[in-house]
């Protein structure tokens, strides 16, 4: 089933049926006792999904071995059936004729990972043929005390705790771009922020929902500013530019350029024309009732 895209280092593959699963050596045998093999396992955990995310639903699942990130506590696996989007994602739902979508998903979560990208860490990757196609899913390790960006604005936190956030949250995309990752869908929803509960350490960000992500060798500054404009509308379309006007916005943009004046400048230049292109979307934005 996963003949075209090529197996990360450190996992292998468990058959059963008509059920096949790429997981890693690290958490084999905590996968192999949660018995995901049963063919209709896929389908199951769109009914009984705890958590929205994206176009579907996700099954929080234990892992049995310790987290060594969180003492004696259990990992949690996230396991995330795959469904269509777009217009045809209604008609398609969860069949995908081909089965290679869930290893490279599972393979560039991996290959980010190793060059230093904040996503989650992958844990498996599942196949089940069907009649007509294929059943997929993706499984990650549950980022503990984790909410995404728009259960942060929702908590209506202070000015000074939204700077905070959101230059980690330039940092976090700003080292994902370095690393080769290209999001075409980046917005509010797929950033998950745990902040420090009793120290002063900088918020950790994780980027998430990877299934249409790339691993490119360079990430070209107009890629960047497409997907940093794609997030700013994103805070348009939810309704939060008056929140994160200003300095917040200051604050994320530092955090992504940091020291390097080449790049900043590189960005801005492309401003004006972004600028431009924003007017209009907003325009529609107004039309469609997404933008006061």
């Amino acid at each position: 089933m996963f003949s075209s895209t090529p197996m990360p280092p450190g996992f292998h593959s468990l058959r059963k049926g008509p059920v096949a699963i790429v997981v890693a050596d690290a958490w084999k045998e905590c996968v192999e006792q949660l018995d995901l093999c049963h063919p209709g396992r896929i389908a199951a955990a769109r009914s009984a999904g705890q958590g929205a995310t994206g176009r579907g639903t996700t099954e929080i699942l234990p892992l049995a071995s310790p987290d060594p990130d969180q003492g004696s506590s259990p990992a949690q696996l996230v396991f995330r059936p795959m469904l269509h989007g777009g217009i045809l994602g209604p008609l398609l739902g969860p069949t995908y004729l081909s089965s290679q979508r869930a290893l490279k998903e599972l393979y560039v979560t991996w290959a980010l990972r190793e060059a230093g990208a904040p996503v989650p860490e992958p844990v498996m990757a599942q196949v089940e043929r069907r009649r007509f196609g294929f059943h997929l899913a993706m499984g990650t390790r549950l980022e503990e005390n984790s909410v995404d960006g728009i259960g942060f604005l929702n908590q209506r936190p202070k000015p000074k705790r939204i700077c905070t956030v959101t230059h980690a949250i330039g940092q976090a995309v700003r080292r994902f771009h370095d690393a080769g990752g290209s999001h075409p869908d980046l917005h509010l929803k797929n950033l998950l922020i745990r902040e420090a509960a009793h120290d002063n350490s900088p918020p950790k960000v994780t980027i998430i929902d990877l299934d249409n992500v790339e691993k490119r060798q360079r990430v070209s500054p107009g890629r960047r500013m497409d997907e940093l404009m794609r997030l700013y509308r994103s805070v348009i379309k939810r309704g939060y530019n008056q929140q994160l006007s200003g300095e917040p916005m200051r604050s994320f943009f530092d955090g992504y350029v940091g020291e390097d004046t080449a790049l900043r400048d590189q960005l801005m230049a492309r401003l004006p024309l972004e600028r431009r292109k924003l007017s209009l979307r907003r325009a529609s934005y107004r039309f469609r009732g997404w933008e006061s």
